[in-house]
């Protein structure tokens, strides 16, 4: 999914709309990633939601054995 300027304006996803800052968009109050990359996998999922079916459920899969299990996410 393409998200236009305006949307991702008035999402906040990157910036925020009161002084253009990075504090306080949604990336900035999401990333508790401990790597470069998984900040940049977690931007490029904010910014390219997926569209179908299948690959949204295998992400919620995931998020959610990862969220009920302790010893994965250490």
């Amino acid at each position: 999914m393409f998200l236009d300027s305006t949307s991702l304006k008035n999402l906040e996803i990157e910036h925020t709309i009161k002084d253009n800052s990075f504090k306080g968009s949604l990336l900035w109050v999401l990333d508790c990633t401990s790597t470069s990359m998984g900040s940049r996998l977690l931007r490029s999922w904010l910014l390219e939601p997926l569209l179908n079916a299948k690959g949204i459920g295998e992400r919620l899969d995931a998020t959610s054995e990862l969220f009920s299990s302790l010893s994965l996410r250490g």
